[in-house]
C-alpha cells in the first residue's frame, strides 16, 4: 500500500498486533484530572494576559493623545517635598 506522497504505509494489521501498555484506570483518571487543572490555569493566564494587553493599549492611547502625561525623570513628583 502506498500513500499519496509515494511513501509506503504500514498496514493496520501490522500495528494492530502490538500491545500498548496502559497505566491502571485510577492512574489514568489522576493524569486526566491533572491535565484538566493545567488547562484551567492556562485559560486563566490567557484571560489575564488579554486584560493586561487591553490595559496597555488604553494607556498607550492616552499617552499618545496627550490625555495622560508622564513626568520627566528629573521633575519632582507631587508628593515629594524639597527643603
Amino acid at each position: 500500500m502506498t500513500g499519496s506522497a509515494g511513501q509506503r504505509r504500514v498496514p493496520a494489521q501490522f500495528v494492530g498486533n502490538f500491545l500498548v501498555p496502559l497505566p491502571p484506570i485510577d492512574e489514568q483518571r489522576s493524569i486526566a484530572t491533572l491535565l484538566e487543572l493545567v488547562d484551567e490555569e492556562l485559560l486563566l493566564l490567557d484571560r489575564q494576559l488579554a486584560a493586561v494587553r487591553k490595559l496597555k493599549r488604553g494607556l498607550m492611547q492616552k499617552l499618545l493623545t496627550g490625555e495622560l502625561e508622564v513626568p520627566a525623570a528629573d521633575e519632582p513628583k507631587g508628593d515629594e517635598v524639597h527643603a
